[in-house]
């Protein structure tokens, strides 16, 4: 059950700002109502004390537009393809990109693929080596520090 002050406890002059306020998002529900609680960060989870007063059709809202969304069925073909997809755009491959996709929050897959840096090919490799043989065959003063950020500032 709900503790705390309830509506009728509390002041004349935030009674009138509650009801207001309730007045406000109900004029265009359940847009401003969801477009709010995202704003703030609010997921049904956060709803859960007040579920068993909650009116069917404000529960069904939170369930259906608060929810969290945990996307188990994807495969590594379909993250694969996202990001090839992605590429394709010349859209930078980052674990948001590919969540927004998916329209998930979280997922395994997604997560295996994305949760580490990915690897240098070979010849990115090589082309950094080259960068680096070069500061240090010009680098007047031999500053590690001088070499790394002129290496570093050359890459593309």
């Amino acid at each position: 059950m709900i503790q705390g002050p309830t509506i009728e406890l509390t002041p004349l002059i935030s009674r009138r700002r509650i009801v207001a306020s309730a007045a406000w998002m109900l004029e265009d529900w359940p847009h401003r109502f969801v477009d709010i609680a995202k704003q703030a960060h609010i997921s049904s989870a956060h709803m859960l004390a007040t579920k068993e007063v909650q009116p069917y059709w404000m529960s069904e809202i939170v369930e259906r537009d608060l929810t969290l969304k945990y996307r188990n069925r994807l495969t590594n073909t379909d993250v694969e393809n996202a990001m090839h997809h992605l590429q394709s755009k010349n859209t930078p491959i980052t674990k948001s990109a590919v969540r927004k996709l998916f329209d998930v929050t979280e997922n395994k897959v997604i997560n295996t693929y994305l949760n580490q840096r990915r690897q240098a090919s070979e010849e990115e490799l090589v082309k950094v080596i080259a960068m680096f043989e070069q500061a240090l065959s010009t680098s007047s003063q031999k500053n590690p520090g001088e070499i790394l950020f002129f290496a570093t500032t050359s890459f593309s």
